[in-house]
């Protein structure tokens, strides 16, 4: 799983941010190990949580899509200090090691 928290420069530019988050997921429907992506709004900005097969999976697309029109768009109404995270899910079970 890969989660990704932001901030819009300006809150005029919501609208467009949803039309880039559309563009954005019909763009990762077309990668490779690509399961499932959702996007949360708070008060204090965004999340973008997207599901991979692996993690190979997630860094090819992220590296292809930092080349895409789509990421250069985001760049300009998106504060530079944005957070990534990597992950994978852990099942809580009765002991430590459950998975």
């Amino acid at each position: 799983m890969l989660i990704a928290a932001s901030r819009l420069r300006d809150a005029s530019l919501r609208a467009r941010f949803l039309t880039m988050s559309r563009q954005f997921k019909d763009w990762l429907r077309q990668r490779d190990g690509f399961i499932r992506y959702e996007l949360f709004e708070s008060d204090e900005g965004w999340c973008d949580t997207m599901l991979w097969r692996d993690r190979a999976s997630a860094d090819d697309a992220n590296r292809a899509f930092r080349a895409t029109p789509i990421a250069a768009a985001f760049a300009e109404i998106v504060e530079p200090d944005f957070h990534i995270f990597y992950g994978r899910s852990f099942v809580l079970g009765t002991s430590e090691t459950d998975r």
